[in-house]
């Protein structure tokens, strides 16, 4: 057991140092909606690891890439969601046998059934495994157009905020006004919010 750990944590590693090696490449941007696209239902490397260094690289390409990623995941979204619903007992339980995703999907059920839509805006926007996310929700037969919206929304403030963070400038003008920093926090939350409250009225 351990040894197989150790292996799969080598692969994991060789694979990770694989996709940075092609971020200073003419094939960056491929290989990163590639990544962005394989990782929302089957790929281990999330695509941060690509897009951070390249916004870094590029300032006035990263919202350029940061939607291009967004729009990649969505759709690659798309597809955990079809092997969710059509392909579960045979494809889907492959993955999460694959990335021992068990106890997460124990109490996936019980997260979708109440808070369906604060589960893919959460799974989109934190580290927490989206390509699960995407495949119980074609399991659990959660709303597609429901879906497609929160995951665009999820994953779009994911990788805009990555976008964001290579111009510092206003980082630091944030930064030096705590008062403005602290309106944004609210303004934020409660638009998240009202968000998820239209979006649960229109289920």
């Amino acid at each position: 057991m351990i040894h197989l750990y150790t292996r799969t944590r080598e692969w994991f590693h060789k694979i990770r140092s694989l996709c940075i090696s092609y971020t200073h490449t003419q094939y960056a941007e491929l290989v990163l909606y590639s990544i962005a696209f394989a990782e929302s239902f089957i790929f281990p490397i999330p695509p941060d690891i690509v897009l951070i260094p390249m916004v870094f690289a590029r300032k006035s390409y990263a919202f350029r890439y940061a939607l291009g990623t967004t729009i990649a995941s969505v759709l690659g979204g798309s597809i955990g969601y079809g092997i969710g619903f059509f392909f579960f007992s045979s494809l889907g339980m492959w993955i999460i046998d694959t990335y021992s995703l068990h106890a997460i999907y124990e109490s996936a059920h019980m997260w979708f059934e109440k808070y369906g839509i604060l589960t893919m805006l959460v799974a989109g926007i934190t580290p927490l495994p989206y390509k699960l996310a995407t495949i119980l929700a074609g399991v659990f037969t959660f709303s597609f157009p429901l879906f497609l919206v929160t995951s665009f929304i999820g994953r779009g403030i994911r990788f805009f905020i990555i976008a964001f963070l290579p111009h510092v400038s206003i980082v630091k003008k944030i930064q030096k006004n705590r008062g403005m920093l602290l309106l944004f926090m609210i303004v934020l939350l409660i638009s998240i919010l009202l968000l998820y409250t239209f979006l649960r009225e229109i289920m």
